[in-house]
């Protein structure tokens, strides 16, 4: 059983006060050994969403870029922003009317919409990408311990697009368990077994199972070599 646990209590608290329980924790500081799970990790190469090639840090660092203010204006420069402070300023947060539907966009998502247009599949590339061993593991653990996953409280002051009624420890669970929003993360399969009583019966048997669908491997763009055709 995976359940997401909503906290600003450290992560050494909740292990002492849930033993035998595996503890996942997505919040964002230093001494977290799973803060990786979190938006604010700097990946380099985070796609933006509706603006390919272009990519941003981390996911924070592009839903923040393409965030507008109340003069319909965005800070790109936050694409590379490294800085957890300026990536959490309430008052950019609080001028803030919604976030372009990509780089150039004339679309302004609202909040709710943002989520689901750009936060929720860009989660879902970096656990694809990104975080697939972890994911590997978090999976065989559920088989056999209950997980819980900390998160940080509702809407939490700076953080309110993840800390809402959907938050980034409830997208990792959905991941894990194939869930909406990732409902399409698993796919059914089906294996035929002959089966037989050595007389003149026999046949198949067709068996349906749901696995974790075939991740497609990124190009490796940096060691391709270049081709130049001759004639």
């Amino acid at each position: 059983m995976i359940s997401v646990y909503r906290t600003n209590n450290h992560y050494m608290v909740e292990v002492n006060a849930k033993p035998c329980t595996y503890i996942i924790d997505v919040r964002y500081y230093k001494s977290n050994p799973c803060s990786f799970l979190s938006p604010y990790t700097k990946w380099g190469d985070v796609p933006i969403r509706f603006s390919a090639p272009d990519t941003a840090i981390s996911i924070a660092a592009m839903i923040e870029g393409l965030r507008v203010n109340t003069c319909n204006e965005s800070n790109q420069n936050l694409f590379h922003s490294s800085n957890f402070t300026d990536l959490v300023k309430p008052e950019r947060i609080e001028n803030s009317i919604g976030f372009l539907r990509g780089i150039g966009g004339h679309v302004i998502l609202s909040a709710e919409e943002a989520q689901k247009e750009l936060l929720y599949p860009t989660y879902k590339w970096v656990l694809n990408h990104k975080l697939q061993k972890y994911i590997i593991n978090f999976r065989e653990v559920a088989k056999s311990h209950n997980i819980i996953i900390l998160d940080y409280p509702k809407n939490k002051q700076g953080m309110e697009i993840y800390t809402g009624d959907i938050s980034i420890g409830q997208l990792l669970k959905a991941y894990i368990e194939g869930t909406t929003p990732y409902e399409d993360v698993f796919e059914e399969k089906t294996e035929s077994t002959f089966i037989t009583n050595y007389k003149r019966i026999s046949g198949y048997k067709a068996t349906v199972t749901t696995v974790p669908r075939e991740i497609i491997t990124l190009p490796d763009f940096k060691n391709r070599q270049l081709i130049i055709p001759f004639e």
